[in-house]
């Protein structure tokens, strides 16, 4: 849950708003899709009751997490997390980003790449001075984004038999993101 910063980024075109509970279902659809559990660390089927645990853990007390819908032209249409890593001392990490199945294309890179941008600015906002991510090593589009938004590759393993680079970028004084968001 939002204890520092923002807990709303962007305009009218693209935003990001903090999670309410009402928007577990439409969570749970994109974070079930098969093609994006492919991406996600533990790639494994998740029931309903995991999830609803899950998005109940994000309002707990405990919960420092910012999770955030991501909205185009005022619908909601994916979402994405900055949260503290394991162990808590390896610092915060972008991820758990997926879009609605409808979201396709150049349209599809464009809000993931905004999204992206505004958490970064987010993560400023609440006095981080960096970021890091994981992505798949395949997932060439991801690997883009980020890179384009100034992350840099400081790392790789293997989980489930997959290969994930390990990414961060500097946010402190601007660091080696881009001054303004991407354009559309």
């Amino acid at each position: 849950m939002i204890r520092r910063g923002p807990t709303r980024l962007g305009d009218e075109r693209l935003a990001l708003r903090e999670i309410r509970t009402a928007d577990a279902d439409a969570l749970f659809r994109w974070r079930t899709q098969p093609r994006v559990r492919a991406l996600f660390h533990t790639s494994g089927p998740s029931s309903r009751e995991q999830h609803s645990a899950f998005v109940e853990r994000y309002f707990g007390s405990a919960n420092d997490d910012a999770w955030f819908v991501i909205e185009a032209d005022g619908r909601a249409v994916g979402s994405l997390a900055f949260y503290r890593r394991t162990p808590p001392e390896a610092g915060w990490e972008a991820g758990r980003i997926v879009l609605d199945p409808s979201m396709r294309g150049l349209r599809a890179l464009h809000v993931a790449r905004q999204a992206i941008f505004l958490l970064m600015e987010y993560a400023r906002a609440a006095g981080h001075d960096s970021m890091s991510c994981e992505v798949l090593a395949s997932n060439r589009v991801m690997l883009s984004i980020v890179r384009w938004l100034g992350f840099r590759e400081v790392g790789r393993g293997w989980r489930e038999g997959r290969e994930y680079l390990a990414l961060t970028a500097a946010l402190a004084g601007g660091g080696e993101a881009r001054d303004e968001g991407p354009s559309q």
